[in-house]
């Protein structure tokens, strides 16, 4: 929640003025992936209980897929481990391919899935090492992941190709889906005081009810300009603007990668509050990156 300004107490009332968000017409020498999943992975499981794929046509850019199926009411989780870093995730047994980012660099990943036994404690049900070759850094922050999948989401899909229709470049089509995102979408202060551990964003949210946490702000972004082929990150930590954990994104524009928190900007915005696309980095300590 935002320091004095945020609390739960207010209530968040969409505003319709516009954003100073000037954009460059100039056409962008972005990078091009070479290996982005474009539409939803399928696989066929053997059939046999507590199976487990590993999908690893898109290591080289970045991205690894694991499947589960049979694993009954099983709680798992994935533990992506490199160089002393670990990124965790929730798992979702139920024969569909998640995919998650490999965004340490070069080299060997080590995977774990575990799976739950009591209370907090896990157990390890498979480990395997995979070694990744990117070839092209800004990858990872182009392909579809757990968290912002859009292959399978048509409606997400015409939506935003409607709304950037018109755009003639990248900088114009990240100037559109900013101003839409801070004019239209609202602070959900209910979920954001019943949110639990593991809750994962449903990029559905811009298309039907428009309003969410920092975290559901992040993921849409982060999934609306990948898809568009334009990088972006979505970021987790800390900012002077908020007094608890956070999400936003950073943005590769034609400056280079710029720090934009569309949840501080919608409120700003809300209140008739001066601020700016691109946030000063010092404001803002990363705890992951995805």
């Amino acid at each position: 929640m935002f320091k004095k300004l945020l609390s739960f107490t207010l209530i968040f009332i969409l505003s319709f003025t516009a954003i100073a968000y000037s954009v460059d017409t100039s056409t962008s020498d972005m990078p091009v992936a070479a290996e982005i999943r474009l539409s939803p992975y399928e696989i066929v499981h053997t059939g046999l209980s507590r199976d487990i794929v590993i999908v690893e046509d898109f290591v080289d850019a970045g991205s690894i897929g694991v499947s589960t199926f049979n694993f009954g009411d099983a709680k798992l989780k994935l533990m992506i481990s490199k160089d002393g870093k670990n990124y965790t995730y929730d798992l979702t047994p139920k024969g569909v391919p998640e995919f998650f980012p490999l965004q340490l660099g070069d080299g060997v990943y080590n995977l774990s899935i575990l799976e739950n036994t009591t209370g907090t404690s896990y157990k390890y049900v498979r480990k395997l090492s995979v070694e990744a070759a990117i070839e092209n850094e800004f990858d990872v922050y182009l392909q579809p992941m757990q968290y912002n999948d859009w292959t399978s989401n048509v409606e997400f899909m015409n939506f935003v190709d409607e709304l950037t229709t018109d755009a003639t470049s990248n900088q114009q089509i990240i100037g559109i889906l900013y101003n839409y995102m801070v004019n239209n979408f609202g602070y959900d202060y209910n979920k954001a005081t019943t949110v639990t551990s593991g809750y994962r964003p449903d990029i559905s949210l811009l298309l039907n009810e428009k309003i969410g946490i920092c975290y559901d702000y992040a993921a849409i972004f982060s999934a609306a300009l990948r898809y568009k082929g334009i990088p972006s990150k979505l970021v987790k930590g800390y900012t002077t603007y908020v007094n608890s954990y956070h999400a936003w994104n950073e943005v590769l524009t034609d400056e280079g990668w710029v720090t934009v928190d569309l949840t501080v900007d919608a409120f700003y915005n809300t209140h008739n509050m001066t601020f700016s696309f691109a946030k000063d980095d010092a404001a803002y300590t990363t705890k992951y990156e995805y």
